[in-house]
């Protein structure tokens, strides 16, 4: 008996403490420093971690709470703790500002360069999240400006993509590598260029990032901006001198429906007849996106309806695969060759009979499309509508004389 109330007895004091320690692991995402106080006067444990490895100076770090974290250190919590992604409470505290904070587990012995699973620092924290006074702090207490995550993302191009102008300038003073490559071979001017942030690239223009520097797929800056929209980006990098990807960025923006950057490329002096290695054109990039207006727009202008790539895609074809009648409309306006073939043998009437665009098949055989037409392996336009189950199509083509 003495036994058994000897076990049960430990086992209530477990529970206990177990208790008190998850109070206290509450307690400091609260940033009650009162509570962790008396937590701690009770027995609680200030290192024990929970089911993530965080402990709760890392969730005050967090919190914000300079008292919640003077109470946990001075009762002899480590500063350094990792959780089971490698963070600490310094990186917590980096990345949401708290310099206070991050002023004191520093001077209490915390890694500055220290780095989580991803490689990602305090000071990349810092600088992602827009905490400039952190950032400031960090570099003078020998932050490495220059580490490089798993990724090989710095912090200059996390705080450039962010769209940070102000952080970038403090980093880049602090001796941060301007043109700095990732592992796809992307620049910070790259980063800034794909989310559009305008003060960023003045920023890295006015310091001398390289305009023409390309990724690993060859694009460069200007044509991330194209792609992704940003015409006061395309401006700025055209009035600075970027010259590398103007016809790429011209064709990517015509297939984007990006209508005002088009036009600053023609500005720029791009030929609306421009094609690249492939043979793709801007009648045909638009085209393939859909983008009926762009391509009403550089017809206009002197661009080629009757053209194909080296795959034999037309803009007639394209738009029909694609499933834009608009397009297919805009193209059939200027007396565009319904019957011309690709490498494969399919024709505008195929791809319009697999996307189910009944009125525009109807309007294709009106202008002469040929229904009995197949494609290299001997597939019809009504072939295609019965394997994609368009239904419609299907009976409009049996409704057709024989």
């Amino acid at each position: 008996m003495r036994l058994v109330l000897l076990v049960g007895l430990g086992l209530s004091v477990s529970l206990h403490a177990q208790d008190l320690n998850m109070q206290l692991v509450d307690a400091a995402m609260r940033g009650d420093a009162a509570q962790i106080a008396a937590l701690l006067k009770s027995g609680a444990k200030p290192d024990i971690p929970d089911q993530d490895q965080r402990t709760p100076m890392a969730y005050a770090a967090a919190h914000g709470s300079l008292d919640a974290v003077k109470t946990l250190a001075d009762a002899g919590a480590a500063v350094d703790a990792r959780d089971k992604e490698g963070g600490s409470p310094l990186m917590m505290a980096a990345a949401g500002g708290h310099t206070s904070i991050v002023a004191l587990l520093v001077a209490k012995g915390a890694d500055v360069r220290a780095a989580d699973q991803d490689g990602t620092t305090s000071l990349m924290a810092a600088a992602s999240t827009g905490r400039v006074e952190t950032v400031r702090f960090l570099l003078a207490h020998g932050a490495d400006v220059n580490a490089k995550n798993s990724t090989g993302t710095t912090a200059l191009m996390a705080s450039a993509f962010a769209g940070h102008a102000e952080i970038v300038d403090v980093l880049l003073s602090g001796g941060a590598t301007i043109n700095v490559k990732d592992s796809q071979g992307r620049t910070p001017l790259m980063a800034a260029a794909i989310n559009g942030a305008t003060d960023v690239v003045k920023t890295l223009v006015a310091k001398g990032a390289d305009l023409e520097a390309t990724e690993s797929n060859g694009e460069t800056a200007l044509v991330y901006a194209a792609a992704n929209g940003h015409i006061d980006v395309v401006n700025v990098l055209l009035n600075a001198g970027a010259r590398q990807g103007v016809e790429v960025g011209f064709l990517v923006a015509a297939s984007k429906c990006h209508d005002n950057i088009v036009e600053r490329f023609l500005a720029q002096g791009v030929s609306v007849t421009v094609k690249d290695g492939g043979g793709l054109t801007s009648t045909l990039a638009a085209a393939m996106g859909g983008c009926a207006q762009t391509l009403r727009n550089l017809i206009a202008k002197g661009a080629m309806v009757e053209t194909a790539n080296t795959e034999g895609t037309t803009p007639l074809l394209a738009a029909a695969f694609a499933g834009s009648s608009d397009t297919m409309q805009v193209i059939l306006e200027h007396s565009a060759n319904v019957n011309l073939p690709d490498n494969r043998g399919r024709t505008p009437l195929m791809g319009a009979s697999v996307r189910g665009l009944l009125d525009m098949v109807k309007t294709l055989v009106q202008k002469g499309a040929d229904v009995k037409a197949t494609d290299k392996e001997g597939r019809s336009a009504a072939g295609y509508a019965a394997l994609a189950g368009e239904q419609d199509v299907v009976k409009y083509f049996q409704s057709l004389p024989k």
